[in-house]
């Protein structure tokens, strides 16, 4: 889950569980629980949670369905959680990406993403 959250934030820092199995973020001077991270923060945690998970079971060969999953992110961090997508998508598993947002959609076409509009 850490090299997908570091590669979707852009920073280096340590991942791991605690004693109560909620998610805690290291920086080099902070620990920050799942509680005290921002709306995006925890946003980009739980697609890096996702994205482990999808890892984890690479032996079902079944679609990784999300639904807007970067409405809190930056555009910074929106850019580099699609190239993380665009990755997984090449290597591994097919992904289905839901949004009603134009940035995404449009960051979405530049990395060369099949799009169907509703």
């Amino acid at each position: 889950m850490e090299k997908y959250y570091n590669k979707i934030t852009g920073e280096k820092r340590k991942v791991h569980r605690s004693s109560t199995s909620s998610a805690n973020v290291s920086t080099q001077d902070n620990k920050f629980r799942l509680g005290q991270l921002s709306t995006a923060s925890r946003a980009q945690l739980y697609l890096a949670f996702r994205l482990a998970m999808a890892e984890e079971n690479s032996l079902l060969e079944i679609p990784l369905i999300c639904d807007d999953p970067l409405v809190h992110f930056d555009d910074s961090r929106a850019e580099k959680a699609l190239k993380v997508l665009k990755e997984v998508a090449e290597e591994k598993r097919q992904i289905i990406l839901f949004t009603c947002h134009k940035r995404t959609y449009n960051h979405a076409l530049k990395l060369g993403a099949t799009t169907k509009e509703l």
